[in-house]
């Protein structure tokens, strides 16, 4: 029995990696109701029932030729998703696969147009339920069935919740604007939830999900072909019913595969793991809590902005009714030169507070982690008694509003700040901050902060002292290593995380955008902890060491991995998570330069080398007439510079000591032609009499950023002047030495407009053939910079050009050859 599982399970795997091939027997009609799948061969239709007794039938949307799905109560919401497979070249039937996002009671009919034969597929109240069945047509026989599917029974106290939510649907369009486009997934939940699957297929292949999003709220994965959707995931905002975002997926595919759900607003994720050979329909009622949302209205006239580089710096604004606001940025907290903004807040709305808004500030770019904690000092033009003044601070979009901890030691009223965002002073009682703390965050590290925060507030009323206040902060940043329920360092199960177990699988850090990237979730929380109490001034000895051995552990194997992708998909964006794992272990301690510089070697280093191919072709040509005779001539001229390596030079010139890329290689000739024409047609010899030099004197390499718009290459570059010869035979004529045009001043009158002060010549606005991170979808090739076009010169010249500048990413390679 278990060898036979196991063939089945390995000829679905082939099945579902190659496609499959439907018959053209099309004999379905389709309609509102009905799904036409396999090429027409089969009708799927759906019947429901809800927890009150309510029925009625699913709209049917095709996707593929072989796949649609279903929705009940709103075009937005899809419940059911089917496919029907050709499979007989492997066992001779045909297959119908179906996942649920729904666990109200269904039947899926499905009928062989062509038999006749039909199948029932019955899915009871209150259960959630994937199935894959390989044996459900049988083409030569005629047989109706119907079967009660198995799945998972939801928690009996989430059925309310769900009929609630069914009622609350609206029957509106399923209309939707697509979220941008993201890494590795999508983004749903108004954009803010971002989903990504990765698969193994049991043969030796993995790979990432391919996102194709359908509505505000799901969208599908397909693994092999585009044309077999293996996945549907939805995520609902049902804090209007039970204070939760909702997490549903249905499977029509049986290999391993993990989704991660992360809320791009707090870090917060939830990872969710399908075994191999399992059909997976999940509905998750619980899976984010909603925490406290507010609306601000900020007053972007009195915004005031800086560019702060890792020296630090200062920013203050001024808000309209005097309170004063300044931002101190100790140095090497920001990770990147970033431009800080501080923008008032003039209003909250649904703010928990009686006493309203004393002073409130948004510090941009929000969600941007700090390497090391600034601190924000608000004056205030009226400022409340100590007892009724409550800080607080939200994430982007007044999401997460927490009670937030001031600096117990200041007379002034200041904020220790990790990560950018919303803050500010309410007034109010001391039982609206009670009724806020008994409030569950949604960010995970959220939670101990806003437990801090109380605590604070309780020293501000005389409740506790100072000792009791570290005291207690202390234990709420042991109880926050404690809930990660991390291997400790000789735990063996803490070696798993190569393998894919156990703790660090992957690692997590920002991208420029703000959202999470190559999400390693326990390192990340680990990280913020530390961050926390370095904020707060709450070291504790008994368990640091213990926390900075294990990040460092982990950090070091996720930047080697970071690396080997790099050099395996050419994938110049693995060295932002690179980055930023480098300045994580030199904020740790951690002086390798191999793993935290950029010289030469290292592994960033490595990650980012670039090779150029310069090729340029010319044609100059020209007719002169005088003294009765006419002449004419036509000069090609063509050199090719390849394989010009250009590595990092961390003290480069031209780029003010602060590093970019350069190098140089031979430019050599391609083509070098000579025709002239004087009432005959002689012949020139050309001979060159040495090769030139291209030198990329600095190259600005700005591709590694999300923003497409905003990505940008520079180069600076001499291209180099090759010296040449010429010697004219004409008949009966001897021959003479002739002067050819040469090619540096040729390619100097064409580009004259690109000249820069340091006497090269500028070549921008470079066209990139490779948008977004992951495997390279054009080799290795980066980006291509090409001038076609001609000029004209004196009575009758004209120049003619068509010169090529090829980018291409080559990790990890040797300087290549240059003779």
């Amino acid at each position: 029995m278990r060898r036979t599982y196991a063939r089945i399970r390995i000829v679905v795997g082939i099945l579902l990696a190659l496609g499959t091939a439907g018959t053209a027997r099309a004999a379905c009609t389709a309609s509102g109701t009905t799904l036409c799948l396999n090429d027409g061969r089969f009708a799927a239709s759906v019947a429901w029932k809800d927890f009150q007794g309510r029925t009625g039938v699913g709209r049917a949307i095709p996707i593929t030729a072989d796949t649609g799905y279903f929705w009940f109560f709103s075009p937005a919401n899809i419940e059911l998703v089917i496919k029907a497979l050709d499979a007989r070249a492997v066992n001779g039937k045909y297959w119908i696969f179906f996942g649920a996002l729904s666990n109200v009671e269904y039947t899926l009919t499905v009928t062989d147009t062509l038999t006749g034969s039909q199948k029932q597929y019955v899915n009871p109240s209150g259960q959630f339920a994937s199935v894959g069945d390989t044996k459900a047509f049988d083409p030569s026989g005629i047989s109706t069935t119907s079967v009660r599917v198995e799945g998972t029974m939801a928690a009996p106290a989430s059925i309310p919740a769900v009929q609630r939510r069914i009622d609350l649907a609206q029957p509106a369009t399923a209309d939707f604007t697509p979220c941008p486009d993201a890494p590795h997934g999508f983004n749903l939940g108004g954009c803010r939830f971002h989903i990504e699957v990765d698969w193994t297929d049991g043969r030796g292949r993995s790979g990432l999900g391919q996102p194709v999003q359908l509505t505000d709220d799901t969208g599908y994965f397909w693994f092999f072909s585009d044309a077999n959707v293996e996945l549907m995931v939805k995520v609902l905002d049902a804090r209007g019913v039970n204070g939760q975002f909702w997490v549903f997926f249905g499977a029509l595919s049986n290999v391993q595969y993990a989704v991660t759900v992360t809320d791009t607003v707090t870090g917060t994720y939830r990872k969710y793991l399908n075994p191999s050979g399992a059909f997976a329909s999940v509905g998750d009622t619980a899976a984010f809590r909603g925490g406290t949302s507010v609306t601000p209205a900020t007053d972007s006239a009195n915004s005031s902005a800086m560019d702060l580089d890792q020296t630090g710096g200062s920013v203050t604004a001024l808000g309209a009714d005097g309170t004063v606001f300044t931002l101190e940025v100790p140095p090497y907290a920001l990770p990147a030169p970033t431009t800080i903004t501080l923008t008032p807040v003039s209003r909250v709305d649904r703010f928990p507070f009686s006493g309203g808004l004393v002073a409130g500030v948004e510090i941009g770019p929000a969600g941007t982690d700090l390497l090391l904690p600034a601190i924000l000092t608000i004056q205030p033009a009226s400022p409340p008694a100590p007892e009724e003044t409550l800080p607080f601070a939200y994430a982007s979009r007044g999401e997460d509003l927490i009670l937030y901890p001031r600096d117990p030691d200041s007379a002034s009223l200041q904020l220790p700040i990790a990560r950018l965002g919303g803050f500010g002073v309410g007034h109010g009682t001391p039982a609206e901050a009670d009724a806020l703390l008994q409030r569950k965050p949604t960010g995970a590290l959220a939670v101990y902060l806003q437990r801090y925060a109380g605590e604070v507030y309780r020293y501000e009323r005389g409740l506790i002292d100072r000792s009791q206040l570290t005291d207690n902060g202390v234990q709420i940043y042991r109880d926050a290593v404690a809930d990660l329920d991390m291997p400790a360092p000789n735990d063996a199960s803490s070696t798993r995380q190569a393998e894919g177990g156990g703790l660090n699988t992957r690692c997590i850090f920002q991208d420029r955008s703000g959202h999470d990237y190559d999400v390693g979730q326990d390192v990340a929380r680990l990280i913020g902890i530390i961050r926390q109490r370095q904020m707060l001034g709450l070291e504790d000895d008994q368990s640091t060491q213990i926390l900075y051995d294990e990040i460092i552990n982990t950090l070091t194997t996720c930047m080697q991995k970071a690396f080997d992708r790099c050099v395996a998909n050419t994938d110049p964006y693995e060295a932002l998570q690179m980055l930023q794992i480098a300045q994580q272990l030199s904020v740790l301690g951690v002086e390798d330069e191999r793993l935290t510089s950029f010289l030469e070697d290292s592994l960033l280093e490595r990650c980012l080398r670039f090779e150029i191919d310069f090729d340029s072709k010319i044609v100059d040509d020209a007719t002169r007439s005088g003294s009765g005779a006419t002449v004419s001539y036509e000069q090609t001229s063509q050199y090719r510079a390849a394989t010009v390596p250009l590595r990092l030079d961390l003290g480069n010139f031209y780029a003010g000591a602060h590093g970019a890329h350069d190098g140089s290689c031979t430019l050599v000739p391609e083509d070098t032609t000579f025709v002239y024409t004087a009432g005959t047609r002689c012949t020139v010899s050309v001979t060159h009499a040495g090769n030139g030099l291209f030198d990329a004197a600095a190259a600005w390499i700005g591709i590694l950023n999300l923003d497409p718009s905003k990505s940008e290459i520079v180069l600076l570059y001499d291209p180099g002047a090759p010296e040449i010869t010429g010697s004219l035979k004409c008949p009966a004529v001897p021959a003479i030495d002739i002067d050819l045009t040469t090619f540096e001043p040729t390619y100097g009158i064409l580009h004259d407009n690109e000249f820069s002060g340091y006497g090269l010549y500028a070549a921008a606005k470079w066209d990139l053939l490779r948008i977004g991170q992951g495997p390279s979808q054009n080799r290795e090739f980066v980006a291509q910079k090409s001038y076609l076009r001609s000029m004209s010169y004196g009575q009758s010249g004209t120049l003619r050009e068509e010169t090529f500048f090829f980018l291409k990413h080559t990790p990890d390679a040797p300087m290549p050859p240059c003779n």
